[in-house]
């Protein structure tokens, strides 16, 4: 082998080098910017994600019968759309009544769509609840299902029901409501 052999081989290992450095940081270059894209659009769906905090007002005194009418309603605090919003009310059962039983009374659909920082609520329809007496506390479990852009949702919050001072109702949420995810369904498969 000559001398310029020598140097043809050397030069060639260099550029197989070169490369293949520039290939391997291409390549980590390339999964930076996919996990930096993922995180993105992450970050975007959060943004118009729907925040629904659910609130009890009571209306009124307690009639003769000791049946109380209350408003059960919706904030949404986020920034995206919940729609096909139902609420439901439901007994409680168990030992400490912290569990959620079959029977509820359902209060419908309230709005086919509930834009960020809107609320809405529903009018207790008939019957009303009745309150316990005052030496008793009532457990109940305020139930929202709702969609949004990734799915549909259920959010459980548990309220309890008793009677204060002067014998006047109280209705109280009780602990943070808990998220479900019911089923993973994006809005557009449901577009035609």
């Amino acid at each position: 082998m000559t001398i310029t052999d020598w140097i043809q081989a050397i030069s060639m290992v260099v550029l197989v080098g070169i490369t293949t450095f520039y290939a391997w940081r291409t390549h980590a270059i390339s999964k930076a910017t996919k996990e930096q894209s993922d995180a993105s659009v992450k970050m975007a769906k959060h943004m118009v994600k729907p925040k629904l905090i659910p609130y009890l007002k009571l209306v009124g005194d307690f009639s003769a019968d000791r049946y109380v009418q209350f408003e059960a309603g919706v904030d949404n605090d986020g920034n995206g759309p919940a729609y096909d919003i139902k609420g439901k009310i439901y007994d409680s059962t168990g030992e400490n009544n912290d569990k959620r039983s079959d029977s509820s009374l359902m209060l419908g659909d309230i709005a086919v769509v509930l834009r960020g920082h809107q609320s809405a609520s529903w009018s207790m329809p008939d019957p009303r609840i009745l309150f316990p007496h005052s030496d008793k506390v009532l457990r109940r479990f305020f139930v929202i299902e709702y969609k949004d852009i990734d799915g549909k949702y259920e959010i459980c919050q548990p309220f309890i029901l008793t009677t204060g001072e002067k014998n006047k109702p109280i209705a109280r949420l009780e602990g943070l409501p808990k998220k479900t995810l019911i089923s993973k369904q994006s809005l557009e498969d449901e577009l035609p």
